[in-house]
């Protein structure tokens, strides 16, 4: 846990600049504070990404024995007596905080400052096009394994969402906003909505978490390396 930490406040601390800058690019008047909120969201990630807010528990008709202990006072000593008993198995979907909550809540800001700068015409542009090639690229990527969750390869969905950005805003706040954006939501979208809309018996686990790997999950470090590619 203790490297996880530090590891997740490096890579908060590399990215706490990009907000900013995206910020410095806009006209709207609290571009600047947006800005800051969103890096100081970036940077509590490691701690955020621990908690998990359950969403929805899906029943899965499976039935299976569950061996209980239950205790009979025997004058004043507890004598311990197994008892079987039959439960359905069910699965709860969660959302993670800092692996899913901030990357949305990043992108969310991102998105309201290009609308409101220069760039905003070519930011359309590049990320309609980055987010439908990101996320139809991380469905097919994207393998559903059973009691574990879903596994997508780490550096591909950045560099497909980087490219298309950088080869239709150039290297420019535009590109990377747009690369940032369809990296986390497209990742999002691709490998964990659309597959658990889709086929969540692939997936079956007690505890599925949207963002659940905190600041090293594809959302949020897709981003991220995104970001970092087009900036």
């Amino acid at each position: 846990m203790g490297f996880y930490l530090m590891a997740g406040v490096i890579i908060a601390l590399i990215a706490f600049r990009f907000p900013v800058y995206i910020a410095q690019s806009s006209t709207l008047s609290y571009a600047l504070p947006l800005g800051i909120l969103s890096a100081i969201l970036i940077v509590l990630s490691p701690a955020l990404s621990f908690v998990n807010l359950i969403v929805k528990r899906i029943r899965t008709g499976i039935i299976e024995n569950v061996l209980e202990l239950q205790y009979v006072d025997f004058f004043g000593i507890p004598i311990p007596v197994p008892k079987m008993t039959f439960r359905e198995e069910t699965m709860s979907i969660a959302v993670n905080i800092g692996g899913a909550l901030v990357p949305l809540f990043v992108s969310i800001t991102l998105f309201i400052l290009m609308i409101y700068s220069p760039y905003s015409k070519i930011f359309y542009m590049a990320f309609i096009v980055s987010l439908l090639i990101n996320t139809l690229t991380t469905y097919f990527l994207a393998k559903p394994i059973k009691g574990v969750g879903i596994a997508v390869p780490a550096f591909i969905p950045p560099i497909i969402s980087s490219i298309p950005a950088i080869l239709i805003a150039g290297i420019s706040p535009a590109a990377a906003s747009a690369a940032y954006i369809s990296g986390s939501m497209g990742s999002l979208l691709g490998a964990d909505i659309l597959h658990l809309a889709k086929e969540p018996e692939k997936i079956f686990a007690p505890l599925v978490s949207i963002g659940g790997a905190g600041i090293f999950d594809g959302v949020f470090i897709t981003g991220l390396i995104a970001f970092v590619i087009a900036y």
